[in-house]
């Protein structure tokens, strides 16, 4: 289980992989966010709207 920014377990329930949807890097956009970090947006695969363009 993930643990949440406030420092609780996940409330959403896992995928195969033990992760939410919010939490596993899988399913997240992965697109390079302006200051270089990599954005953990949950798109379901695939990049999210603001990084469409990268790949």
């Amino acid at each position: 289980m993930a643990i949440t920014r406030r420092g609780y377990q996940c409330p959403i329930g896992p995928r195969p992989s033990g992760l939410c949807h919010v939490h596993d890097p899988a399913v997240q956009c992965g697109g390079t966010k302006r200051n270089g970090a990599r954005c953990a947006v949950a798109t379901g695969g695939g990049l999210c709207r603001a990084h469409r363009d990268q790949r």
